[in-house]
């Protein structure tokens, strides 16, 4: 079959512009500073790299701070700007939001894995000029510390499922497992001195 949507949807065909809703949705939690992925025509904040940018046409050459937002480009390369951003969370203390198809079994998704939370879209995006819906499903992954409230996260939850990675460290995780450990060794005490009683 060859018509319209098989050329829209085609590999070679690797810029899909967000979606303006989605888009207002996830700024009204995030408060986006830096479009890192846009050329002048689509370009989703005031300040933006890529085609046309008078700051930097090569996103990928420039530092990403702040609050940032990332609809990359879905070709072969799409991997460099998921390791870029995950690097930049961790070097450059950016929190950067990432539109990315959900394909778990690519090698470049072990970088999604990394970032702080995941969310998966339910049901496939229809992106900006497109007549029809995705061919792919979509998730959000969001790289850095400096998140919004709990609450606010949550409010994610509308769009689809909300991932934390297990291994991710958190303050409070270690403040838990001391206190377990304590009330560990506590029974332990316990059992052994009425062990011993019984004796």
């Amino acid at each position: 079959m060859n018509n319209n949507i098989d050329v829209h949807f085609r590999s070679e065909n690797s810029m899909w512009e967000t979606p303006q809703d989605l888009f207002d949705f996830l700024n009204s939690i995030f408060e986006f500073e830096l479009d890192v992925a846009a050329c002048e025509q689509d370009k989703k904040c005031d300040t933006w790299l890529g085609p046309g940018s008078p700051i930097n046409e090569d996103s990928l050459q420039e530092e990403w701070t702040g609050r940032v937002w990332l609809n990359p480009p879905y070709g072969r390369g799409i991997g460099k700007w998921v390791q870029k951003a995950y690097e930049s969370s961790i070097r450059n203390g950016a929190t950067i939001v990432c539109l990315l198809p959900a394909r778990t079994d690519t090698k470049w998704f072990e970088y999604v894995w990394k970032a702080s939370f995941l969310c998966f879209i339910k049901g496939r995006l229809k992106f900006g000029g497109a007549e029809t819906s995705a061919p792919f499903l979509s998730c959000i992954a969001v790289f850095g510390n400096n998140l919004p409230h709990d609450l606010e996260i949550s409010m994610l939850a509308a769009k689809g499922t909300i991932v934390r990675p297990m291994w991710l460290y958190n303050p409070l995780d270690e403040i838990r497992w001391d206190w377990l450990e304590s009330r560990k060794e506590e029974r332990e005490a316990r059992d052994y001195l009425e062990d011993t009683d019984d004796e």
